[in-house]
C-alpha cells in the first residue's frame, strides 16, 4: 500500500495511510514508523462547491489531469481509480481490478491511456469509454511509482526491488529492467523533451538517466532520508525534489548541481508540482497544507490548510488557472490560483 503522487505524466509514492499516520514500505524489512490519527472524511472549507461525501472511501494516492483538463483521475487506497470531469466534478468511471490498494496513477500525455498500479499490476485503460487494455503484471518487488514518456510510447515504473522497468505501450512487452539504485526507487520523472529519466529512491539518492540508452548521468546524496517525489520543470532547466528530511531541493540538469534548498513543510513532503510555465512550485505533505513556491528561488508564495489529512499529491491543471489535491483525509480539492479559494470538491 502506498501513497501516490501524480504529476505531469507520472505518480509515485510508497507509504499507507489507511485510515491512520502509518507507513508500511512494500517489500521493506525496515520497520514502519507509526503514528496512529483518526482520519476525518467530511470536507472543510470556507467557499466553492463543496460535497457532502469523500471521492474515496480511503485515503486518496495521487490525482492527476486529462492532458486537455477536461478530467481529473484520482486513485485510492480502497482500490479504485475514478475519473472525475472538472467542469461540474460528476463522476465518469470507477476503475476497479483486484483488491490491491492503488499505489500510482498517470494520464499518458498524447492518448486516451490511463495507467492505474497495485503493488504487483499496472492496468491501462480507455479515458474516454472506461474499458480496460491491457495488465501489465510486475514480477520483481513491489510497484512504488509510474511514469509515461513524453511520446506515450513508453510507461516507466519504480520498484522496491530497487528496479526500473520499462513497458513497451503497443504490445505490454519489457524493452528493459535494470537495477537502477541501492534501494527502494521511491519517484520517477521524464524530462518534457524525452531526452532523460530522474529517479529518487529510498536511501537519498537522487539519479539521472538518459533515455537513448538508458546510461546514468549524474547520480548525488540529494537528501538525508527518502526521496518522496522528484519532478522535472517544464523547460527541462531543472529538477525538483522533496524528501522526508522535510526539504525541497532544485537541481540543475544534467549534472544535479544544487541551485537552492529549502525547508519547506513540517516534517515530510510528499507531493510536489510544477505549474505549466516553470515559474511555480506546489509541494503538499504532512502538516495538511498546499504551499506555492517561486521557482527555481523557492520564495514561499502563499501557503493554506487545505485539508484534515496529509496532502499526498499535487497537480496543476494543464492552464495553470487551478490546483488538485488528494489527501488522506479521503477527499480530492480543485483550487483556484494563486489565492487557493475552492472551486469545488469532488464526491459521490
Amino acid at each position: 500500500m502506498a501513497h501516490a503522487l501524480s504529476v505531469g505524466g507520472s505518480s509515485d509514492q510508497w507509504f499507507s495511510g489507511g485510515g491512520s499516520r502509518e507507513w508500511i514500505r512494500p517489500g521493506s524489512e525496515i520497520p514502519a514508523l507509526v503514528l496512529t490519527f483518526t482520519v476525518v472524511s467530511a470536507l472543510w472549507a470556507t467557499a466553492g462547491t463543496v460535497s457532502t461525501n469523500p471521492a474515496h472511501r480511503r485515503p486518496v494516492m495521487a490525482v492527476e489531469f486529462s492532458p486537455d483538463g477536461a478530467e481529473l483521475v484520482s486513485a485510492g487506497q480502497e482500490g479504485t481509480t475514478k475519473l472525475w470531469r472538472v467542469a461540474d466534478g460528476r463522476l465518469l468511471y470507477t476503475l476497479s481490478g483486484d483488491k490491491q490498494a492503488m499505489v500510482a496513477a498517470a494520464h499518458a500525455p498524447t492518448t486516451n491511456l490511463l495507467a492505474s498500479a497495485g503493488e504487483k499490476t499496472i492496468r491501462l485503460w480507455n479515458s474516454r469509454t472506461g474499458t480496460l487494455s491491457r495488465t501489465l503484471t510486475n514480477r520483481m518487488g513491489s510497484v512504488t511509482s509510474v511514469a509515461f514518456s513524453p511520446d506515450g510510447e513508453t510507461l516507466a515504473a519504480g520498484t522496491s526491488a530497487n528496479r526500473i522497468v520499462l513497458w513497451q505501450i503497443k504490445d505490454g512487452s519489457v524493452r528493459k529492467s535494470w537495477t537502477a539504485h541501492a534501494r527502494d526507487v521511491t519517484t520517477l520523472a521524464y524530462s518534457k523533451d524525452g531526452r532523460y529519466l530522474c529517479s529518487g529512491d529510498y536511501g537519498g539518492t537522487v539519479r539521472l538517466w538518459s533515455t537513448e540508452n538508458d546510461s546514468l548521468q549524474a547520480s548525488v546524496k540529494g537528501h538525508s532520508k527518502a526521496v518522496s517525489c522528484a519532478r522535472v520543470s517544464p523547460t527541462g532547466d531543472y529538477i525538483a525534489t522533496a524528501g522526508f528530511d522535510d526539504l525541497i531541493r532544485i537541481w540543475s540538469p544534467p549534472r544535479l548541481s544544487i541551485v537552492r534548498s529549502v525547508r519547506a513543510q513540517s516534517r515530510l513532503v510528499y507531493g510536489l508540482a510544477f505549474s505549466p510555465d516553470g515559474g511555480t512550485l506546489a509541494s503538499g505533505g504532512w502538516d495538511d497544507a498546499i504551499k506555492l513556491w517561486s521557482a527555481p528561488s523557492l520564495r514561499l508564495l502563499s501557503s493554506f490548510k487545505a485539508h484534515r489529512d496529509l496532502v499526498n499529491s499535487v497537480a496543476f491543471a494543464p492552464d495553470g488557472s487551478t490546483l488538485a489535491s488528494a489527501s488522506s483525509d479521503c477527499t480530492v480539492q480543485l483550487r483556484r490560483i494563486p489565492d487557493l479559494s475552492l472551486v469545488r470538491s469532488f464526491g459521490e
